[in-house]
C-alpha cells in the first residue's frame, strides 16, 4: 500500500504543485509586460510581481490563477 502512495500519490501532489507554480508565473509575467508595455517603467522583477500581486488582492482574486 505504501509503494502507490510513493510511485502514485506523491507525483500526481508533486505535477500539481509545479504546474500551479507554472500556471501562476505565466499569468504574472504576462501580467507584468501588460503594465511595462503601457508606459509604466518598472524598476526590477520584484516590483512587478508586488505590482500585480496587490491588483489581485484588491480585486479580492488571492490564490487562484484567473
Amino acid at each position: 500500500m505504501s509503494n502507490y502512495f510513493v510511485f502514485l500519490v506523491l507525483p500526481v501532489i508533486f505535477v500539481a504543485i509545479w504546474a500551479y507554480i507554472f500556471l501562476y508565473n505565466r499569468r504574472v509575467k504576462k501580467r507584468i509586460h501588460e503594465i511595462e508595455s503601457s508606459g509604466r517603467h518598472l524598476t526590477g522583477t520584484e516590483e512587478g510581481i508586488s505590482l500585480v500581486t496587490l491588483e489581485n488582492e484588491q480585486a479580492g482574486k488571492t490564490g487562484r490563477i484567473s
